[in-house]
Protein backbone atom coordinates (compact mmCIF):
# COMPACT_ATOMS: atom_id res chain seq x y z
CA UNK A 1 0.00 0.00 0.00
CA UNK A 2 1.35 3.41 -0.64
CA UNK A 3 1.72 5.56 2.21
CA UNK A 4 4.72 7.27 3.46
CA UNK A 5 4.51 10.93 4.47
CA UNK A 6 2.25 12.30 2.06
CA UNK A 7 -0.58 12.23 4.50
CA UNK A 8 -4.44 11.44 3.45
CA UNK A 9 -6.11 8.13 2.96
CA UNK A 10 -4.83 6.24 0.06
CA UNK A 11 -7.17 3.74 -1.67
CA UNK A 12 -5.61 0.94 -4.20
CA UNK A 13 -7.03 -1.42 -6.92
CA UNK A 14 -5.28 -4.06 -8.69
CA UNK A 15 -6.39 -6.13 -11.93
CA UNK A 16 -4.17 -9.01 -12.52
CA UNK A 17 -5.50 -9.96 -15.16
CA UNK A 18 -5.80 -6.76 -16.85
CA UNK A 19 -1.95 -5.72 -15.68
CA UNK A 20 -3.18 -2.55 -14.14
CA UNK A 21 -2.82 -0.71 -10.66
CA UNK A 22 -5.03 2.35 -9.82
CA UNK A 23 -4.32 4.41 -6.21
CA UNK A 24 -5.78 7.54 -5.43
CA UNK A 25 -5.23 9.53 -2.48
CA UNK A 26 -7.96 11.50 -0.37
CA UNK A 27 -7.56 13.96 2.01
CA UNK A 28 -10.94 15.30 3.73
CA UNK A 29 -13.09 14.29 0.86
CA UNK A 30 -10.84 16.11 -1.77
CA UNK A 31 -8.65 14.02 -4.62
CA UNK A 32 -5.05 14.93 -4.02
CA UNK A 33 -3.39 12.58 -5.97
CA UNK A 34 -4.03 9.30 -8.01
CA UNK A 35 -1.98 6.86 -9.92
CA UNK A 36 -2.62 4.53 -13.14
CA UNK A 37 -0.21 1.97 -14.31
CA UNK A 38 -1.03 -0.63 -17.24
CA UNK A 39 -0.11 -2.25 -19.91
CA UNK A 40 -1.42 0.51 -22.62
CA UNK A 41 -1.93 3.61 -23.15
CA UNK A 42 -5.97 3.83 -21.56
CA UNK A 43 -5.98 6.56 -19.55
CA UNK A 44 -8.94 8.31 -17.60
CA UNK A 45 -10.73 11.29 -19.80
CA UNK A 46 -8.10 13.91 -18.89
CA UNK A 47 -10.89 16.92 -18.55
CA UNK A 48 -13.41 14.42 -16.60
CA UNK A 49 -10.18 13.43 -14.03
CA UNK A 50 -9.33 17.39 -13.73
CA UNK A 51 -12.77 17.90 -12.54
CA UNK A 52 -12.58 15.44 -10.02
CA UNK A 53 -9.32 17.66 -8.57
CA UNK A 54 -11.38 20.91 -8.75
CA UNK A 55 -13.97 19.67 -6.17
CA UNK A 56 -13.98 20.21 -2.69
CA UNK A 57 -14.95 17.49 -1.88
CA UNK A 58 -16.00 14.03 -3.68
CA UNK A 59 -19.22 12.04 -2.78
CA UNK A 60 -18.57 8.17 -2.62
CA UNK A 61 -19.75 7.42 -5.43
CA UNK A 62 -17.36 9.45 -6.93
CA UNK A 63 -14.16 8.41 -4.66
CA UNK A 64 -15.06 5.33 -6.28
CA UNK A 65 -15.27 6.36 -10.21
CA UNK A 66 -11.66 7.96 -9.96
CA UNK A 67 -10.08 4.70 -8.30
CA UNK A 68 -11.88 3.01 -11.50
CA UNK A 69 -10.60 5.61 -13.44
CA UNK A 70 -13.42 6.18 -15.52
CA UNK A 71 -17.11 8.19 -15.22
CA UNK A 72 -19.95 6.15 -14.24
CA UNK A 73 -21.42 6.82 -18.08
CA UNK A 74 -19.94 8.71 -20.62
CA UNK A 75 -21.86 11.04 -19.73
CA UNK A 76 -20.48 11.86 -16.72
CA UNK A 77 -17.68 13.29 -18.88
CA UNK A 78 -17.89 17.10 -19.11
CA UNK A 79 -15.62 17.38 -21.75
CA UNK A 80 -13.06 19.67 -22.71
CA UNK A 81 -13.14 22.79 -20.92
CA UNK A 82 -15.33 25.69 -22.92
CA UNK A 83 -16.30 27.81 -19.75
CA UNK A 84 -13.24 28.50 -18.07
CA UNK A 85 -15.13 30.63 -14.98
CA UNK A 86 -17.52 28.13 -14.16
CA UNK A 87 -15.48 25.25 -14.86
CA UNK A 88 -17.76 23.91 -17.83
CA UNK A 89 -16.77 21.16 -20.85
CA UNK A 90 -18.49 20.91 -23.92
CA UNK A 91 -20.02 17.62 -23.82
CA UNK A 92 -22.23 18.95 -20.79
CA UNK A 93 -22.79 22.10 -22.97
CA UNK A 94 -23.57 19.96 -25.89
CA UNK A 95 -25.68 17.48 -23.36
CA UNK A 96 -27.84 20.65 -22.37
CA UNK A 97 -28.42 21.95 -25.66
CA UNK A 98 -29.80 18.37 -27.42
CA UNK A 99 -31.86 17.62 -23.88
CA UNK A 100 -33.31 20.63 -22.70
CA UNK A 101 -33.45 21.96 -26.67
CA UNK A 102 -31.63 25.52 -25.30
CA UNK A 103 -30.80 27.83 -28.60
CA UNK A 104 -29.38 31.05 -26.92
CA UNK A 105 -25.85 31.86 -24.99
CA UNK A 106 -28.31 33.13 -22.59
CA UNK A 107 -30.40 29.61 -21.92
CA UNK A 108 -26.85 27.86 -21.55
CA UNK A 109 -26.17 30.76 -18.77
CA UNK A 110 -29.56 29.99 -16.72
CA UNK A 111 -28.90 26.01 -17.02
CA UNK A 112 -24.74 26.10 -16.78
CA UNK A 113 -23.84 29.12 -15.71
CA UNK A 114 -21.51 29.27 -18.67
CA UNK A 115 -20.80 32.31 -20.57
CA UNK A 116 -22.43 34.42 -17.76
CA UNK A 117 -19.30 35.86 -16.66
CA UNK A 118 -16.99 37.19 -18.41
CA UNK A 119 -18.28 36.34 -22.07
CA UNK A 120 -15.21 34.89 -23.36
CA UNK A 121 -16.60 31.71 -24.45
CA UNK A 122 -20.31 33.09 -25.81
CA UNK A 123 -19.14 32.59 -29.33
CA UNK A 124 -17.95 28.86 -28.62
CA UNK A 125 -21.53 28.49 -26.81
CA UNK A 126 -22.92 30.07 -29.94
CA UNK A 127 -21.00 27.40 -32.17
CA UNK A 128 -21.75 24.60 -30.52
CA UNK A 129 -25.70 25.01 -30.68
CA UNK A 130 -25.24 25.63 -34.50
CA UNK A 131 -23.68 22.37 -34.49
CA UNK A 132 -26.23 20.83 -32.05
CA UNK A 133 -28.96 22.04 -34.76
CA UNK A 134 -27.20 20.69 -37.53
CA UNK A 135 -26.92 16.80 -36.07
CA UNK A 136 -30.35 16.80 -34.35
Amino acid sequence: MLGGGCGGEWREMRDPAQQGYRAAQFREGRLERCVFVGPGPDLPPRDWLIGLFAKPELALRERLRALAGSPARAGDDAGELVCSCFNVGRNAICRAVRTLGLRTPEAIGEHLNAGTNCGSCIPELRALIVAEAAEG
